[in-house]
């Protein structure tokens, strides 16, 4: 494998931004409902894979971050870094908790003291917010690293064992162990994400986008990622459903976004979608552009619909899980384009909200 360099838009990235705002779509659908059905059932197996499918959605929206903040052949300023894109992410952060906050105290009638709390702690997938801004800290080291080509992968290895398949191998061997760290290694923890430990753990795939992105593959080793890929995908569906259902409780060994099995996952669709030839004409890339620059308020508004639906009754579990997940999934997603776009279309709030 050897270095290529990429100058011209690449609407490859663009399409895997919009698929992966749709991933994140399908998760949360997939997941509102999973606890509230029996672990015997069909809709639980459905949700299931669902789910499943989907758990690179994450990582590739950090992956795809890493293409652009750290590539040094582009001027970063710390100014534009900090005051523009980590500011964007703190204003936006700041408004969607309390918009969420207001749902729910719509919803469940909260008191002040909780409606101040839920403001302050954010709506759950909210967190990832919080992820990218810490990522943005480390960005300026982090280019020194993908400068050289031979420190970008040293580094990728040494993350790779540290944050992926040690976490990984330790939740299956000792899983007591693995609860007494879990801050360590679980995302979403309070101490991971304040202390801004959370953007060490996930530098791993920020660098693994750039990285990705700037080599040229060959066919043969993309067909042996991709049936890697695909072999954990079963893996994760078999084994999660098997043991989960002889325990009779819910085993989420493979759920982590910071797992073996989601690392190759993450890759394989990002190399997939990165190296797939577009003839596009104009107005196809006008609309992919669209789309593109649409795909966070997407992310950000989605959940607005996941639960107000949810909450009006209208619910996965009302006929074939199956077939109600990607029905919901198209649904919401198209709402929240249209919010989406609309909200970026209204001065100063597309550059703080969206």
């Amino acid at each position: 494998m050897s270095p290529i360099v990429k100058k011209e838009r690449n609407y490859n990235i663009d399409l895997l931004r919009i698929i992966s705002a749709f991933a994140i779509v399908v998760l949360h659908v997939a997941a509102k409902n999973i606890y509230n059905v029996n672990i015997m059932s069909n809709r639980w197996l459905a949700f299931n894979i669902y789910e499943l499918a989907v758990r690179w959605a994450v990582p590739v929206f950090v992956m795809i971050s890493g293409v652009f903040f750290l590539d040094v052949s582009k001027e970063l300023s710390l100014k534009k870094l900090y005051a523009k894109n980590a500011l964007r992410l703190v204003t936006a952060y700041v408004f969607w908790s309390a918009v969420y906050a207001l749902e729910h105290l719509f919803m469940y009638n909260y008191d002040a003291k909780k409606y101040f709390l839920d403001f302050i702690g954010g709506e759950n997938f909210l967190w990832f917010l919080v992820l990218m801004v810490s990522l943005y800290l480390y960005t300026p080291f982090l280019r020194k690293i993908t400068a050289d080509r031979s420190s970008e992968k040293h580094f990728l290895l040494v993350f790779g064992i540290l944050f992926i398949l040690i976490p990984t191998i330790l939740s299956f061997v000792s899983p007591e162990m693995f609860k007494k760290v879990n801050f360590l290694f679980y995302e979403r923890h309070q101490i991971s994400l304040f202390c801004g430990m959370v953007g060490v753990y996930y530098s791993f795939y920020f660098v693994l986008g750039h990285y990705l992105h700037n080599t040229k593959i060959s066919k043969e080793y993309k067909h042996i990622l991709f049936l890697i890929a695909a072999v954990a995908l079963v893996v994760s569906v078999v084994a999660t459903v098997n043991i989960s259902r002889a325990r009779g409780g819910y085993i989420l060994h493979f759920y982590r976004f910071l797992s073996v099995t989601v690392a190759i996952e993450s890759a394989a669709v990002f190399v997939l979608f990165d190296n797939v030839r577009l003839k596009l004409k104009d107005k196809t890339k006008k609309i992919i552009t669209t789309l593109s620059a649409c795909s966070f308020g997407v992310y950000l508004v989605h959940m607005l619909f996941v639960e107000g639906l949810d909450f009006l009754g209208y619910k996965t579990t009302d006929f074939n899980s199956f077939i109600s997940v990607p029905a919901y999934s198209v649904a919401i997603f198209l709402a929240a384009l249209l919010v989406s776009y609309i909200l970026n279309k209204i001065p100063y709030l597309n550059k703080y909200i969206v």
